[in-house]
């Protein structure tokens, strides 16, 4: 039971880059679409004064906004109403004899506060990155040039220094923790819902840390019932304790129960075959050899992993 089910959060922390690359590209569309409308801007408002260009951009930048958050808003939904469908069927295929309660789904709130304001705080900040980048160039009389480069980055820094791509780094780790989350609140539910049967559950880590890391990630067992802490540990943060985090929850037949499995390092401790199933052949090779960084051995950013596939 528990490896099936960490080795079914594995592929939710597979899905959820495979979920991030697709509302990245509805945000890089929305990069371009704001390019296009730079290289149009310069041809057809040569002769107006600078607070009627910077009016003008402002506008269109407006909308082109509002559509980004409608296309990111349907690619989450409808992942997300993939993924409940999806892990009710695990869960109920796991356990059999024992239902998924269908009258109470997780809230779409991540840490407190709902996913349409963790994006919006995303925007808002890029807003003004991309408009007070647009009003000293044309303050300024910069070339073209000046705002391409800002928008699209160098091919010196290959593209990497861009004002665009630290919201991509931000858009990505907000939808891994948003799919990842909402998966382990999920089979949560389901195992408050049968507490007589899981009366305590535990955390656990589906990726083994880095063997090198110093402050080690805190995991803890607490009741079902109220999420009270047990053998001493501390109170419980929720089903995802942060961002990017890739602890999930576990549930326990008996307190006695959670001594009896390394949660920690449970997937060093699964055959050199799965191993090398999750993290492919030529990184198990590099694994192996034990000089590795761990975050690029475990960079799942390339997956091929879709609700069709999970």
């Amino acid at each position: 039971m528990i490896d099936s089910i960490l080795k079914r959060h594995i592929r939710i922390l597979k899905y959820s880059n495979h979920v991030a690359n697709a509302v990245n590209v509805e945000f890089y569309g929305f990069r371009n679409e704001l390019v296009s409308d730079l290289l149009l801007d310069v041809r057809d408002s040569m002769f107006e004064d600078s607070v009627s260009r910077v009016d003008k951009f402002i506008e269109k930048m407006h909308v082109k906004f509002y559509q980004l958050r409608k296309r990111i808003e349907y690619v989450l939904d409808s992942n997300i109403s993939g993924l409940i469908h999806n892990e009710i069927s695990f869960l109920e295929g796991v356990f059999p004899g024992l239902n998924f309660d269908k009258s109470k789904y997780p809230v779409h709130e991540l840490f407190g506060v709902s996913y349409i304001d963790h994006f919006n705080s995303i925007f808002l900040s890029l807003r003004k990155d991309v408009i007070s980048n647009y009003k000293v160039s044309i303050s300024l009389n910069h070339p073209d040039s000046f705002l391409l480069e800002k928008f699209r980055g160098t091919r010196e820094f290959n593209y990497k220094n861009s004002i665009f791509s630290q919201y991509h780094n931000k858009l990505k780790s907000l939808v891994k923790s948003i799919i990842c989350s909402y998966s382990s609140e999920l089979r949560f539910f389901f195992y408050f819902k049968h507490q007589k049967k899981f009366p305590f559950f535990a955390e656990s880590l589906p990726i083994s840390e880095s063997k090198s890391k110093k402050s080690k990630t805190k995991l803890g067992t607490y009741k079902t019932e109220d999420f009270s802490p047990q053998k001493g540990s501390e109170s419980w943060k929720g089903c995802l304790p942060h961002f990017n985090s890739t602890v999930t929850q576990i549930p326990l037949y008996s307190l006695d129960e959670s001594d009896k499995h390394d949660l920690r390092d449970w997937f060093f401790n699964r055959s050199k075959t799965y191993q090398q199933e999750v993290v492919g052949e030529n990184r198990f090779r590099i694994m192996e050899s034990g000089d590795y960084v761990h975050s690029q051995i475990f960079d799942f950013s390339k997956t091929s992993i879709t609700i069709a596939n999970l």
